[in-house]
């Protein structure tokens, strides 16, 4: 093996093919918040539905999911934040309170900055939340 060769074309090949997948998870990260946010104000508006709690669970759980697969550890951390806090309350059989509704804000909040200003869309100000 030859370390000062030119690269093997199938690594290059596969390279490109992680940054078209990582670059369709950056193009749906506006839609994903967008969904998040509506997930969350549906719960904001009736805090004891174990639907809606459900809903923004599935929510948090598509960056825990995914972001750490696309190179966005920091997105997966949040997201299983996010999930766990929803978990808990459906475990429990509580309705969220004041501090819940924070964290879950703030970890919107957090989502968009790490991921709107690598999003071209929204860069450009065009599909924004």
């Amino acid at each position: 093996m030859h370390l000062d060769g030119p690269a093997d074309p199938r690594s290059q090949g596969w390279k490109e093919a992680l940054e078209e997948i990582r670059a369709h998870f950056l193009s749906g990260a506006l839609e994903r918040i967008g969904t998040l946010e509506r997930a969350l104000e549906r719960v904001r508006e009736n805090p004891a539905d174990n639907t809606r709690i459900a809903d923004l669970f599935r929510s948090f759980h598509g960056f825990a999911g995914a972001g750490k697969t696309f190179g966005f550890p920091e997105v997966s951390t949040m997201g299983s934040q996010g999930e766990a806090r929803c978990a808990r309350l459906s475990e429990r059989a509580e309705a969220p309170g004041p501090e819940d509704f924070q964290v879950w804000k703030a970890l919107c909040e957090d989502l968009k900055r790490q991921l709107l200003p690598l999003v071209p869309a929204a860069r450009t100000g065009a599909g924004g939340p």
